[in-house]
Formats: structure tokens, sequence, C-alpha cells
């Protein structure tokens, strides 16, 4: 019991303080959203409301306070709902687009397009005047491309990119649900042991009336028994 509570009260103040600087970055970097998204104000707004609840968090964890921890659960496990759904949409979203940019991958800022022929390329890097530095380089680039990057190359690449990204978001998705998860189980925790200790507490104060009304009728057993004899 007591280890679990340790590690529950770690686990809430070290994911209480990462929320606060991830949430507190976040408000501050709204500030440079395009003024058209017209969306600033309303991320801002969410982002202070976040980082006061990981505030409660971090002092419930502190004092042991099941109230504030809770508040603190709670907000967690309903920011992973509501960032679940945008990331998976995200995913699907882009699914397609590793096939669509390889279609016609660039060959170099000076080209629009790849040239699927190496023979095309060859040809129009060696029509460029070599005389220059940046018009050798070009040339070389442009050669270059056209031997190594085909579309194949750049599905490759890009599917690569596009596994590690999705590996990614649902490790981080994953890892936000965990730690809500064990927060809210660690406030549970806290309310049991409070409720435990206001049980003892009212018991000893029902004993403690108990022995008080006892005495008092001893009092007047004694006192009328006095009474009696004289």
């Amino acid at each position: 019991m007591g280890c679990s509570m340790y590690r529950g009260r770690r686990l809430t103040i070290c994911v209480s303080v990462i929320a606060f600087i991830v949430n507190a970055v976040s408000a501050y970097l709204t500030q440079y959203l395009p003024n058209e998204w017209r969306t600033g104000y309303s991320f801002r707004l969410y982002s202070g409301f976040a980082c006061g609840a990981c505030i409660l968090g971090l002092w419930g964890a502190l004092k042991a306070s099941s109230t504030p921890t809770t508040i603190f659960a709670n907000h967690l496990l309903l920011d992973s709902l509501l960032s679940t759904l945008p990331r998976l949409a995200l995913l699907l979203l882009t699914l397609s687009l590793p096939s669509s940019l390889c279609v016609s991958a660039p060959s170099s800022p000076s080209s629009a397009q790849l040239p699927l022929s190496p023979k095309i390329a060859r040809h129009q890097a060696h029509s460029i005047d070599l005389s220059t530095p940046s018009a050798d380089e070009d040339a070389l680039i442009d050669a270059w491309l056209a031997d190594h990057w085909t579309p194949q190359t750049c599905s490759l690449i890009l599917w690569t990119l596009y596994a590690f990204f999705g590996m990614v978001v649902i490790g981080v998705t994953g890892a936000q649900w965990w730690a809500a998860l064990r927060v809210r189980e660690f406030a549970g925790v806290l309310g049991r042991r409070e409720r435990r200790e206001n049980m003892r507490e009212g018991g000893a104060e029902e004993e403690m009336v108990g022995m008080r009304e006892r005495e008092r009728e001893g009092g007047k057993r004694d006192w009328l028994g006095r009474g009696l004899l004289d």
C-alpha cells in the first residue's frame, strides 16, 4: 500500500509538471497562429484551464488530498479523449500523402519535377553552362537525383517517415491514457484513505460521547445511592 501510494504520488507530480510545461508552451505559441484561423483565443483559454488543473494535481499530490487530484485526473481523461480523435483523424487524412507526393518527385530547387529518365536528366545537366559554381552544383545535383531519386525511393522514404510518425502518435496517445488512468487510480486510493480516516475519527468521537454519557449516568447513580443512604 505504501509503495503504491509513493509510486502514484511520484507519477502524479511528474505528469502534472510535464502537462503544465506543455500547456504553458502551447499557450505561448498560439499567439503566432494566423489571424484568419480565429482559434488562438480558444487555444489559450483551454491551455490556461489545463495549467490550472495541473497546479491542482501538483498540490493534491503534495498534500495527499483526493479532491484536487480527482479534478486533475478527470481533466487528463477528458484531454486524452479530446486529443485522441484528432490524432487518429490526422493519421487517416495523411495516409495517401506519400503516394500522392511521389507521383512527380522534385529533383532540385531549380526544377519543378523529377525527370523519370536518367538520360534526359544528364542531357539537361550537361546543357547547363558549367562556367559558374552554382550551375556546376545544380548539374551535379540533377545528375545524382536522376540516378538515385526515383518514385520508388521517394515512396520508401516517405512511408518510413509516415510509419515513424504514426508510431510516435500512437505511443504518445497510449502513454497519455496510461498516465491518466494511473492518476485516476491514485486519486481513488487517496479518497478511500480519507474515508477510512473519517470513519475512524467518527467512531472515536462516538466512543468519546458514549463514555461521557456513561460517566454522567454513573455519577447520577452514585448521587442517588448516597441520597438514599443518607
